[in-house]
């Protein structure tokens, strides 16, 4: 009887639960990487996420996601980081709370082909005026494929206030992306500009970001990528020239292969214009 009624009063308390679905997923991935200071290998990503996802009775969806992801990968809390992540979407728009992406952040790296060297035109704020947690606002659809968003960061441990607006347009297989970054601490405004085009397997892609500061960044990126069955080539070229003036570069070519289910394996080698830096990686992925 005591076992009767200890399960009846955990179901009482359980009970809220039971209307969400919860799901399961994450991912794990390792590198080894070939330099010219030498070899190594990295564990780059350790994820697991629970995912919980209900809709209410005035038609509007709740997701809330919590994620333990490796310290290797991440290493903080800040933005877009993902460790915890609350969104409440309905005619209104869509409303994002916590370790969420800043507006730009969620439209950029459209030519981010590269498995590892990544998009470095990116727009991104120094460690000291990064977000740690965000509110995220994307409009309803008021016209077809176009998609406008505002956020609101703040630093924790520095006390700065950042925004962000950003717009994504996309129709007959191009995209267009535009946005900025301002921090309130005055020493950076990034605008970010992108722009692709997809057909038959087909990417063709391009970005660029500009960092109002004292250095005067400006950083382009070409990306192409084509998919044929479960292989996928890539080429990524990146440049980034400063006020200085000086300019380095990084080309990357690579080659995705699917195995099967969430298994996939990846080579890829980059050139850089920066003395002993360049590198060819080979990694595994599993997703599940």
């Amino acid at each position: 009887m005591k076992k009767l009624v200890a399960l009846a009063v955990a179901g009482a308390f359980m009970a809220p639960v039971y209307a969400a679905d919860i799901t399961l997923s994450g991912d794990i991935e390792f590198r080894y990487i070939s330099g010219n200071t030498g070899e190594s290998t990295d564990m780059d990503d350790a994820d697991i996420t629970v995912t919980a996802t209900e809709e209410l009775a005035n038609g509007w969806k709740v997701t809330a996601k919590i994620a333990a992801e490796d310290v290797v990968e991440d290493g903080s809390s800040n933005a877009g980081d993902g460790d915890v992540e609350l969104t409440v979407a309905g005619s209104f728009g869509t409303l994002k709370l916590g370790e969420v992406d800043q507006a730009v952040n969620a439209v950029d790296e459209l030519a981010d082909f590269a498995p590892t060297s990544g998009d470095v035109a990116a727009p991104s704020l120094s460690s000291s005026e990064d977000a740690t947690n965000v509110i995220s606002y994307t409009a309803p659809t008021l016209v077809p494929g176009l998609t406008l968003m505002g956020s609101l960061g703040w630093n924790a441990t520095a006390g700065q206030e950042s925004s962000s607006i950003a717009l994504k347009y996309s129709a007959a297989g191009f995209t267009v992306s535009y946005g900025t970054l301002d921090s309130a601490a005055a020493t950076v405004v990034t605008k970010y500009t992108g722009v692709a085009y997809s057909n038959s397997g087909l990417t063709v892609a391009y970005d660029k970001s500009t960092d109002d500061d004292a250095v005067g960044t400006d950083t382009e990126t070409m990306g192409l990528k084509y998919a044929m069955g479960d292989i996928t080539l890539a080429y990524e070229a990146n440049e980034t020239t400063t006020s200085t003036p000086a300019t380095t570069s990084l080309d990357v070519l690579a080659a995705y292969y699917s195995i099967g289910g969430g298994l996939s394996v990846y080579l890829e080698s980059a050139d850089s214009s920066t003395a002993d830096a360049d590198t060819t990686t080979f990694g595994v992925l599993y997703k599940f």
